[in-house]
């Protein structure tokens, strides 16, 4: 996640979700309480012919509630199924090792840990998971 300090960075920010939509490249969601109240963000980003990466974020307030799980689900299945702007197969889901609580999020959603991961900075500065959900699943 990177931080948005000021409206150009704001603008920047949302004029390149709306790029990755028209590109069909890469998919953002808002992830929003009935009350439009923000509480996450979830995308998916094209990384080959039939493979992309999902990522997601979850406010710390809205955390440990299952908002994760279902933002995921609903995105996977999205993603895997019923768009039509580019045919995925494969879905891959990266975390830091030393973080549980996507490791939870992910096999709640069906994705299989696939691989460990050294560490690749500066993206991936420490060890990391890559799980794994196919069209399958």
């Amino acid at each position: 996640m990177t931080p948005l300090t000021d409206d150009a960075e704001a603008r920047r920010w949302l004029d390149s979700q709306a790029s990755g939509w028209d590109s069909a490249t890469q998919f953002s969601f808002a992830v929003a309480a009935d009350d439009d109240t923000p509480l996450g963000h979830v995308v998916v980003k094209v990384r080959a012919a039939d493979t992309a990466e999902v990522g997601y974020w979850i406010a710390a307030a809205a955390r440990g509630q299952g908002i994760a799980a279902r933002a995921l689900e609903a995105t996977s299945r999205w993603a895997l199924g019923t768009q039509q702007l580019v045919r995925l197969s494969r879905l891959d889901l990266l975390h830091a090792e030393d973080n549980p609580a996507s490791c939870r999020v992910a096999e709640k959603c069906g994705y299989v840990l696939d691989e460990l991961l050294p560490p690749a900075p500066p993206e991936f500065p420490v060890s990391g998971h890559r799980h794994v959900r196919t069209s399958g699943c």
